[in-house]
């Protein structure tokens, strides 16, 4: 049963304020999109400090499939022996691409399964609250116009203020 264990036993309270507490600026970056994100380390770091290395862990709830250049799988994320959350991971896989092969794939989206199931159990949840990315993207972040030479056009990308500029 995959969902051994659910809503079975609360956290501690010690457990607790690691996993809710507000992340710090530099556990946050920004996508030239525009979206905040924590990286997945970062949700491993907090992971470990709640439940301690070996006391959580991603189980994969069937095998990877492909769909046009979309690698997916879901997966579900246990702690202490319990069932937290599942969520479908994706990233995209291009064959021809020579800087990503297929494990690389996997192995991106696993970890963009282990992001999602995290926000089940409060996990830089401030990353989805609009609010709080406004006030992050004005406080720490810029826009900047970037011109696209091989295609002779440009857009906005975003990036924080204490990152490389682009060229």
């Amino acid at each position: 049963d995959p969902y051994a264990g659910i809503a079975s036993t609360r956290v501690t309270k010690e457990q607790e304020t690691v996993l809710l507490r507000e992340s710090k600026v530099d556990e946050l970056d920004i996508l030239p999109t525009g979206e905040v994100y924590m990286s997945q380390v970062e949700y491993r770091r907090r992971l470990n400090a709640a439940f301690g290395p070996g006391g959580w862990a991603l189980r994969p709830l069937g095998k990877p499939t492909v769909m046009g250049n979309t690698l997916m799988q879901e997966w579900a994320l246990y702690a202490e022996g319990r069932f937290i959350g599942s969520a479908w991971g994706e990233h995209d896989y291009h064959k021809n691409n020579d800087r990503s092969s297929y494990a690389t794939a996997a192995e991106a989206l696993k970890s963009n399964a282990l992001m999602r199931c995290c926000k089940d159990i409060g996990i830089a949840a401030e990353c989805w609250d609009r609010r709080f990315t406004a006030r992050f993207k004005a406080d720490h972040c810029v826009k900047v116009w970037r011109n696209k030479a091989k295609q002779g056009k440009g857009e906005y990308q975003w990036r924080r203020k204490d990152a490389e500029r682009f060229f």
